[in-house]
C-alpha cells in the first residue's frame, strides 16, 4: 500500500504508507497548502486523484523544499522520523510495548534520497501530477 504519483508526462514517483506522511509533512512545512491550495493538498493524503495543475506549482514546491534542506543543512537527519512516541516499533518492527525497554523508532520514515527522488520528480512531471 502507498501513494502512486504520476505526472502528467507519464513520470511516476511511489511512496510507501510509512514514507508518505513524512514527505506530507515537508512539503506541508514547504508551504503546499499556499502553493496547491487547500483542498488539493489535503486530498494529497488520498489515493483519489488530487496533485499540482500546473509545471508551475511542482517547480516552487520543489524550490521550498530544496530551500528548507539548505535552511537545516546539518541537522537533517537520515532519516526523517514523525515523533509519534505512542507508536513505536521495535529493531524487528514490533509494535513497541509500554514496558519495551530496548530501542524504538516512528514506523512513520524517509530517507533523505526518497525526499531527493521527489524534487527530481517534480522538476520533471510536466504540468502537474496526481496522487493515486
Amino acid at each position: 500500500m502507498g501513494m502512486d504519483v504520476y505526472g502528467k508526462n507519464g513520470n511516476y514517483f511511489r511512496a510507501n504508507v510509512w514514507s508518505w506522511r513524512p514527505l506530507m509533512m515537508l512539503m506541508e512545512k514547504a508551504g503546499g497548502e499556499a502553493i496547491l491550495g487547500d483542498d488539493i493538498f489535503n486530498g494529497m493524503s488520498y489515493n483519489d486523484g488530487k496533485g499540482a495543475l500546473t509545471q508551475e506549482q511542482c517547480e516552487k514546491l520543489a524550490n521550498a523544499i530544496e530551500q528548507i534542506k539548505e535552511e537545516i543543512e546539518g541537522e537533517w537527519y537520515d532519516p526523517i522520523e514523525l515523533d509519534m512516541p505512542d507508536f513505536q516499533i521495535t529493531a524487528s518492527g514490533q509494535l513497541a510495548k509500554e514496558d519495551h525497554d530496548g530501542e524504538t523508532h516512528s514506523p512513520y520514515r524517509c530517507h533523505i534520497d526518497h525526499i531527493e527522488e521527489l524534487v527530481t520528480f517534480l522538476r520533471e512531471c510536466g504540468s502537474g501530477f496526481e496522487v493515486w
